[in-house]
């Protein structure tokens, strides 16, 4: 999901089309991030792609008005000609992905100036493509999404992501389209849902064509019904080898870190392309081994890695050994958790780890409670010191040491000490 900016006018382009009596006007600009930094769905194997995402990464994005002055709506939305549906044209023959998964789409407007309508929903479907080349049979299940969320996707500048409830198998011509459905809102005198998509700029050579559904139920290319009009809109399919292709992830966790001052613990998280998340809660358990949430943190949902923080006070007043884990909330309601980190009153390292097996030179992710001296010793299962790094002062919570001279050490076992302070701890490690 990515920011997005609306600006002034750039340009005046009207014309007349003499079938439909329709007119483009008012070209906005979108100022926008590459697209190609926009969050997507993290694969779990390599064949999970997003189509036309990299792609619109060189388009001149924009969005057109309808009508003089955009009196009439959107071109790429709802306007006063009662247009159902917008789709986007996919033909994947010369390509060996089958499912789809799931969708990004790109609004930049999605508003009324009717409150009940925002309790509307936009449906998203996929067709197949007929023999005339138009959407035809409806392929899978249907989402229906709430013009709420899609507004608070466009005030919070991300993309609105919808995940199909099972993944859907593309027809044997892979030609299909994908739509949002839009007939539940009205532009008229005295209603105005404000809905667009992007689009590429007119003219901009596109991958596939943006099309639309008439109130009489036909569909139209829109180079023909808006006259010579040629534009791709903002829709980004996930499609993939195999229907368990690409996976969902709502948020990718960077670090969790712990840091003890005093009697108190400082839990920190970074995170990387939230998307939909609802909230964290950081979990605490003592000597009784049942965690319980201690603090609850609401999602900023920001495309951009983000940082959080929260301290838990008094945490050792019932034990002197805590565990902290990150629970994790989809706005769905779906749950992950992050590992278990221990923190201990009195220690200085709050936890270490390493890749075992490990390849290449040694690489050791160190948390520390306080700030600390730290050395580090490897030696072979003789006894031999073969690699070393002298005492040097680290700060608290995460740092990454790199274990110089490992990478040309012999496959096998070896021992790892590592002296933080007055505090030692000792590893088994194996080089492949």
């Amino acid at each position: 999901m990515r920011k997005i900016y609306s600006a002034a006018f750039l340009t005046l382009l009207c014309f007349n089309v003499a079938n439909a009596q329709r007119i483009v006007s008012g070209k906005m600009s979108v100022n926008k991030i590459p697209i190609s930094n926009a969050p997507g769905i993290k694969g779990t194997t390599s064949d999970c792609d997003t189509s036309n995402f990299e792609e619109a990464n060189d388009w001149a994005l924009t969005y057109y008005g309808a009508g003089i002055g955009g009196v009439d709506g959107f071109v790429a939305g709802v306007n006063k000609y009662a247009d159902k549906q917008k789709a986007n044209y996919f033909d994947l023959s010369s390509t060996t992905y089958s499912y789809t998964t799931g969708c990004l789409f790109y609004f930049i407007v999605a508003n009324t100036n009717k409150s009940a309508d925002l309790t509307k929903k936009i449906i998203f479907r996929v067709y197949d493509a007929g023999i005339d080349g138009n959407p035809a049979t409806q392929l899978g299940d249907s989402v229906a999404v709430p013009l709420s969320q899609i507004k608070t996707d466009v005030d919070g500048h991300y993309l609105t992501q919808i995940i199909f409830p099972t993944p859907i198998a593309l027809p044997p011509s892979k030609q299909f389209f994908v739509s949002m459905d839009i007939s539940n809102f009205k532009w008229t005198t005295s209603t105005h849902d404000s809905i667009s998509l992007v689009t590429s700029t007119n003219g901009f050579v596109v991958p596939g064509q943006g099309y639309e559904q008439w109130s009489d139920n036909s569909w139209n290319p829109m180079d023909g019904s808006w006259g010579d009009f040629k534009v791709g809109l903002g829709i980004f399919p996930y499609v993939s080898n195999t229907a368990a292709g690409c996976t969902a992830l709502p948020v990718k966790l960077l670090s969790f870190n712990a840091e003890r001052k005093s009697n108190d613990v400082t839990l920190n998280w970074k995170i990387s392309s939230e998307l939909n998340m609802n909230r964290y809660e950081v979990e605490r358990a003592d000597n009784t081994g049942t965690f319980k949430t201690v603090a609850t943190v609401k999602s900023l949902n920001s495309f951009k890695e983000q940082s959080y923080t929260v301290t838990d006070r008094n945490a050792f007043n019932a034990s002197t050994s805590v565990q902290y884990r990150l629970k994790q909330v989809d706005g769905d309601g779906s749950v992950s958790y992050s590992r278990v980190i221990n923190v201990k009153s009195n220690n200085a390292i709050t936890d270490v780890t390493f890749m075992n097996p490990f390849t290449g030179d040694l690489k050791i992710q160190l948390n520390l409670a306080t700030a600390q001296a730290v050395s580090l010793s490897l030696y072979d299962m003789q006894g031999k010191l073969v690699a070393s790094q002298k005492s040097k002062m680290y700060d608290a919570f995460s740092s990454t040491i790199i274990l110089n001279n490992t990478a040309s050490l012999k496959s096998g076992m070896y021992v790892l000490k590592l002296n933080a302070g007055t505090e030692q701890a000792v590893y088994k490690v194996v080089k492949q």
